[in-house]
């Protein structure tokens, strides 16, 4: 979620395994107010480690990124 709105076509994710083969994602999508996007992934993950590397284009024009990571058991 953000504190501005995003523009869907400009935002989006990467979803990488240890190995870094991409994870099969939907179309970027946002709520009403355009502040929380989401991205389906497109198929059940293995277990493993993964990163998310995520970028956003907002209403005003500013550019952000970041990571995150997280662990399918």
């Amino acid at each position: 979620s953000f504190s501005e709105g995003v523009y869907p076509k400009l935002s989006g994710v990467e979803i990488k395994d240890a190995k870094g083969a991409l994870a099969k994602t939907g179309p970027t999508k946002v709520n009403a107010d355009k502040k929380v996007m989401t991205i389906p992934v497109e198929a059940t993950l293995a277990p493993g480690h993964y990163v998310v590397a995520w970028h956003a284009v907002s209403t005003d024009t500013h550019h952000v990124k970041g990571q995150f990571d997280f662990t399918v058991k």
